[in-house]
């Protein structure tokens, strides 16, 4: 199965933002990226919803790219956490 990508063009245009917005997230961590041609970037279209997430709070709440990437790397955190297992409960 072979893995599809997305350039920074076609995010940018689909949702709307520059495309220094995108490399600016992209430097901070939210997701990674790669070249296939010295002036074309692109991202794993499983890296999507992550980079949707991000710009999501870029836009509804004001956050800076750094600041994004803090809060997706604690979502993250919160999630690993409540699909862990849980230790039982004892009866009081």
């Amino acid at each position: 199965m072979a893995t599809e990508y997305l350039t920074i063009r076609q995010i940018s245009s689909f949702h709307r933002c520059e495309e220094t917005l995108i490399v600016e997230l992209i430097e901070c961590g939210v997701c990674q990226s790669s070249n296939v041609a010295e002036d074309v970037t692109t991202i794993k279209a499983s890296d999507l919803p992550r980079l949707e997430k991000a710009l999501r709070i870029y836009e509804e709440l004001g956050v800076n790219p750094a600041g994004i990437h803090i809060i997706l790397n604690l979502l993250d955190r919160i999630e690993q956490l409540s699909a862990g297992p849980r230790p039982p409960v004892d009866d009081l």
